[in-house]
């Protein structure tokens, strides 16, 4: 498999293509990040990232960690989307779930379990938060959730223990599901 860092290289060396095979490897996770926190604005999102990508590339340097610049890129830019918006970037959206794939119970308890990890992320220190969103809806690495923040693994590790104590208490207190480490 061609690496993103051979991708980047080629395309700077005139490969046209090499930015399509870019765009297409990173697309699902990409297009997950987006669409958990805009919603059906996540293909503009989308596109406007690669654009900045494309325009910003040259500037780039190759240190393996290509996802985390792109995700760095892409959490600034739904930042950005939701201060335009003023709206809060939401963890699980229900509405997303096909009809007919759950029994009706079954969406209920998807909702309630939603609204109460929903709640208490918003109850979170931010950058708590900012961790364990990235750590469970985007399943990014401790590693590159440091590099994407800036900050240090031990701080982003601290950050998730909180997190997780918080998520494992208010689930208990709705008595919704115990949370295994």
């Amino acid at each position: 498999m061609v690496t993103d860092a051979a991708l980047i290289d080629s395309y700077r060396h005139g490969d046209a293509t090499a930015l399509g095979q870019l765009m297409a490897r990173h697309k699902g996770s990409l297009m997950g990040f987006f669409t958990r926190r805009v919603g059906d604005d996540a293909e503009e999102l989308h596109q406007e990232l690669w654009t900045k990508v494309e325009r910003n590339l040259d500037r780039y340097r190759d240190d393996g960690r290509f996802r985390a610049f792109l995700f760095a890129a892409a959490r600034r830019l739904t930042i950005d989307h939701h201060r335009r918006r003023s709206a809060r970037p939401l963890l699980v959206s229900c509405e997303t779930v096909p009809a007919g794939s759950c029994e009706p119970d079954d969406l209920a308890g998807y909702r309630e379990l939603a609204d109460a990890v929903e709640k208490t992320l918003g109850e979170m220190n931010p950058n708590t938060a900012a961790v364990v969103r990235l750590r469970l809806t985007e399943q990014l690495t401790f590693a590159e959730i440091a590099e994407l923040r800036g900050q240090p693994l031990n701080t982003v590790l601290s950050y998730m223990h909180r997190g997780l104590k918080q998520l494992r208490c208010e689930l208990d207190a709705r008595g919704i599901a115990r949370m295994e480490p």
